[in-house]
């Protein structure tokens, strides 16, 4: 092990030389950040090539083990994990790369993603078994697909939280170093090299990416990053002799899956792509609320210290309740402090109080539908039920007055069928919108038939009845018959004041 520890130590300094020299390679080939003033805020542009100079400095590390580890270099099965390991990193690098130079599609990117993943499923290790609370799964055939589901998704999850200086390589050197410790107290000495040599590459990129950063990692490094925390842990620091143990892995990536999570609930909910970007994530929320970058940088990385010093213990003692518990308690202490998921829980909110309010007009509707098709049903002498039917949905809607009336066109003879007042002190305070319907169907060319009502609307479930109101007056305008429109219960007819529009609806809503 310490010959370990020197290659480590070299790789550090290899990785900081190697970055500085990126520093000034980038601008010559334009691989370049620039500011636009909305997401990207940081000052002037910024070079590009950290993922490269992180890749090119593990690759010399892990080179050097391998040349003088011969116990290493005799064992075919340590050996193909390791070259699976550096031929996909070097592709999620080399895709990166493209894209922070020529952006590509969100298709072209997630399906190029798939196949980088494949030399690592073929000469390293596929994921046979999982073991999740007590239940072991065998995957058979789905082996395979499901190891590069699991590597896909751990590298889009760092990928989308690569949004501040130094916080994806600050998640990447805590989560690799974690594995490679892992490694070591369950006795698997052949991962954990791979971890320390890798968290050393990201350590020696952080000197120049620590917030003020002079270099970002670029997707070239965010997708490496991804792909080494997923390969480590598939390789088997987080297995046991049960299987793939997906407790450990999900609590240590805990705070980017939740990031990830929150940010696709957040767009969605806004009406955007998964892909867009925004200013949403944790570490944003953070400086919103007055810390620096670095102070955001530093609360975050406490929070993923604290979920890999969980996996830790759960794993050392194989207890993946533990980790469960231990790992919800953390989260639910981000939520309650309010840097995760506050803002997210507001959209919801707001989506689910629309969705419900849609419902119910859509409900009010359906009813007011059917209301018509009982009215259609009933026959033209039910002026009683048709009364009743009016009156009850102006009440509902906060109606003071509700009158109709019928007019022979040719006598200008009114007469009033149907009246309901309410007197004002009764009614709502002077605060609440007034409103006024006045509604006119010609029927047979000689007779009108109207519908006046007045009210005030004052809480939600009054402006839904209100909302079907004017349905209801319609259908009720229609099939109110003629030849005895009288409701025998009122008995007075008297000649209302003349209205000028008539096949007209009417609705006038003005503050009180």
């Amino acid at each position: 092990m310490s010959s370990l520890w020197a290659i480590a130590a070299g790789t550090v300094v290899l990785a900081y030389v190697a970055t500085w020299m990126a520093r000034r390679f980038a601008p010559k080939l334009g691989f370049l950040d620039a500011p636009d003033g909305a997401r990207k805020t940081h000052q002037g542009a910024m070079p590009l090539l950290g993922g490269l100079a992180v890749f090119l400095a593990f690759s010399v590390g892990i080179l050097f083990f391998w040349l003088t580890n011969d116990a290493l270099a005799f064992d075919t099965n340590r050996t193909n994990f390791l070259l699976g390991t550096i031929l996909s990193g070097g592709l999620y690098c080399a895709l990166g790369l493209i894209d922070d130079r020529w952006p590509l599609r969100a298709g072209f990117k997630f399906a190029f993603q798939i196949v980088a993943a494949i030399p690592f499923v073929f000469l390293g290790t596929s994921i046979a078994k999982l073991y999740l609370l007590g239940i072991e799964i065998n995957l058979g055939v789905m082996a395979v697909p499901f190891t590069i589901f699991w590597i896909v998704s751990c590298v889009n999850v760092v990928n989308l939280m690569d949004g501040m200086d130094g916080l994806a390589t600050t998640i990447g050197l805590i989560s690799t170093a974690t594995l490679a410790l892992l490694s070591l107290s369950l006795g698997q000495n052949s991962l954990a090299p791979i971890g320390f040599l890798f968290a050393a590459s990201l350590l020696g990129f952080l000197f120049h990416n620590w917030p003020p950063a002079r270099i970002f990692l670029g997707d070239a490094g965010s997708l490496l990053i991804g792909f080494m925390i997923s390969a480590l842990s598939a390789g088997g620091a987080l297995k046991t002799a049960t299987g793939f143990v997906l407790v450990f892995p999900t609590v240590l990536l805990a705070i980017p899956i939740a990031d990830t999570a929150l940010a696709i609930v957040r767009r969605k909910l806004m009406g955007r792509g998964i892909g867009d970007g925004d200013r949403g994530h944790i570490h944003h929320r953070l400086q919103e609320r007055g810390l620096t970058k670095v102070n955001s940088l530093l609360v975050i990385s406490a929070f993923c210290v604290a979920m890999a010093a969980v996996v830790l213990i759960a794993g050392h003692i194989q207890n993946e309740w533990l980790a469960l518990l231990l790992g919800s308690a953390i989260l639910i202490a981000g939520f309650l402090g309010r840097f995760l998921g506050f803002h997210e829980l507001h959209l919801a909110s707001r989506s689910l109080q629309i969705v419900l309010q849609v419902g119910r007009h859509a409900a009010d509707r359906l009813k007011a539908k059917m209301s018509s098709m009982r009215l259609a049903a009933s026959g033209a002498n039910d002026s009683v039920s048709m009364w009743e039917l009016l009156e009850a949905k102006a009440k509902l809607a906060g109606a003071t007055e509700v009158e109709l009336t019928v007019e022979e066109i040719a006598s200008d003879t009114h007469i009033t069928a149907g009246r309901m007042r309410i007197p004002e002190s009764n009614s709502n305070s002077p605060a609440d919108a007034n409103w006024d319907i006045r509604f006119g169907i010609i029927r047979d060319h000689d007779h009108c038939v109207r519908i006046i009502a007045k009210g005030c609307s004052m809480v939600e479930t009054e402006q839904q009845a209100f909302e079907s109101l004017p349905q209801l007056c319609t259908e009720i305008c229609k099939s109110w018959p003629l030849d005895s429109p009288e409701i025998l219960s009122i008995p007075d007819q008297i000649t209302p004041s003349s209205i000028d529009v008539s096949q007209v609806i009417k609705i006038d809503r003005r503050a009180a």
